[in-house]
């Protein structure tokens, strides 16, 4: 009697055993997840068009401006930044295309014409892919003149030792004519600037005109952070 009692609990157990075996076996298998395909990617930006293929002798801001810098400096970029800020100013105050504002509408050429005509600025040289890289970057703001510049009136500029009738004493009376007063040189270039906005300057207490300018404030062209 006492064996039956002892395998009717192995009995019972193996059962149970049984039982569960064939639960996991019946059950099906998890089906692996499957994964979301990513999303589709947003389309690429369409590309930048192309610039216009401008002509050296077109009419508009770019190139005319291009063509100052080739004209008035080729050789000082610093210079050509002024040069093009001071020009897009005040073609901008006086409400005119800077074609218009540089050349009086009298076509692309020297600042003094064959019939003694004198412009705002020369425009002898065709423009280069870097002028007009130039000129581009300071229409859009990207590239300007030092402060002290900025903090006067856009005004004329001058550049001595480089003609005959304009020496320096020529240079300091076209304040009168301009209605324009001197205000500084450019540190390490012969360019002296104007703006309405300061009071003319004249040769004495100076004994001569070169001693004169020699003694101007010396601007930078650009501010060293900019550079």
């Amino acid at each position: 009697m006492a064996n039956r009692q002892n395998i009717a609990p192995i009995l019972v157990g193996g059962l149970a055993l049984a039982a569960l075996l064939l639960l996991a076996q019946s059950e099906p298998e998890p089906q692996p997840v499957k994964r979301k395909p990513d999303p589709t990617p947003p389309p690429s930006p369409p590309p930048q068009p192309t610039p216009p293929n401008l002509s050296p002798d077109s009419q508009d801001d770019e190139t005319a401006l291009a063509r100052v810098l080739a004209s008035e400096d080729a050789r000082n970029r610093d210079m050509q930044v002024v040069i093009a800020w001071i020009t897009w100013q005040r073609a901008k105050r006086a409400n005119k295309s800077i074609y218009q504002f540089v050349t009086s509408g009298l076509g692309y050429g020297p600042n003094k014409r064959a019939d003694g005509t004198i412009v705002n600025a020369a425009t002898t040289e065709k423009p280069t892919n870097r002028t007009r890289e130039l000129a581009r970057a300071v229409m859009r703001g990207e590239i300007f003149p030092s402060s002290q510049i900025r903090a006067h009136r856009p005004g004329s500029w001058a550049e001595r030792d480089v003609l005959k009738s304009l020496d320096d004493d020529a240079i300091i009376r076209k304040q009168i004519k301009w209605k324009e007063g001197i205000y500084g040189q450019i540190s390490g270039t012969k360019w002296i600037l104007y703006s309405s906005d300061t009071p003319t300057i004249t040769v004495i207490p100076f004994p001569t005109a070169k001693e004169r300018l020699d003694a101007l404030p010396k601007i930078p062209a650009i501010d060293p952070i900019a550079r």
